[in-house]
């Protein structure tokens, strides 16, 4: 368990998933931007060319040939769109080069616009996965394996530290015991003394050797009354 390091814990500890959050919300934003940046360039050629009907007679129509179009060569240097070979029968029929090129890119971005909300929306899909993952089964699973070091580590304090309470308690028992012994030694040579004096003739010499003995019995039966507390 020591491979998990301090950052990485508080991480989990609090729950802080925003960046992972944050990831997915962008790589989300980029998904709808891509899609939108299609739809304008499809609308854009849907509806601000105007193509004469098929019906119509061109065959007249003069072909333009080698004309610069910027728009189409920024179209095919970022989609590649001669690489694409699209069959249709009735941009086939068309004979005016300049026309059928148009409709044939137009039918490209089509398709290539197809093609990338199907991706888009197979990676929103993948996203969204990776993310209930995350909330769902990463993060329990690394919250139960942080909780298992921290009783490891509590185990391992607990291991340590009961040896040396109980040597500590010991060592405070025998000084105990020692010191009981030692105030009962007190109380019989003091039983004894009052006994002879008892026995003597009562004079003054007597009496402060009685009144001291008086004390030190007192004294023992405080110190008796602080040790059961």
């Amino acid at each position: 368990m020591s491979k998990y390091n301090n950052s990485f814990s508080f991480l989990l500890n609090t729950e802080n998933i925003e960046p992972l959050l944050e990831l997915v919300n962008k790589l989300s934003r980029t998904v709808e931007q891509n899609a939108e940046i299609l739809n304008r360039l499809t609308h854009t050629i849907d509806n601000d060319f105007r193509f004469p009907d098929l019906p119509i007679d061109i065959e007249n129509t003069p072909p333009i040939e080698n004309e610069t179009d910027p728009l189409r060569q920024l179209l095919n240097q970022k989609y590649k769109l001669d690489d694409f070979s699209i069959k249709n029968e009735i941009i086939d029929k068309v004979t005016n080069p300049r026309i059928k090129e148009l409709l044939l890119d137009n039918e490209k971005l089509n398709r290539l616009q197809i093609s990338k909300k199907k991706t888009n929306t197979e990676l929103y899909g993948i996203v969204k996965d990776y993310e209930m993952f995350i909330l769902e089964t990463m993060l329990p699973s690394l919250r139960r394996d942080i909780e298992i070091y921290r009783q490891e580590i509590s185990g391992d304090v607990k291991v340590k530290q009961i040896p040396l309470k109980f040597a500590a308690s010991e060592k405070l028992w025998s000084r105990y015991v020692t010191y009981i012994a030692y105030l009962d030694k007190l109380s019989k040579l003091c039983k004894s003394l009052m006994h002879m004096l008892e026995e003597t003739q009562n004079n003054k010499e007597v009496l402060i050797i009685e009144q001291k003995l008086i004390s030190i019995n007192e004294l023992k039966l405080n110190l008796q009354k602080r040790l059961a507390k």
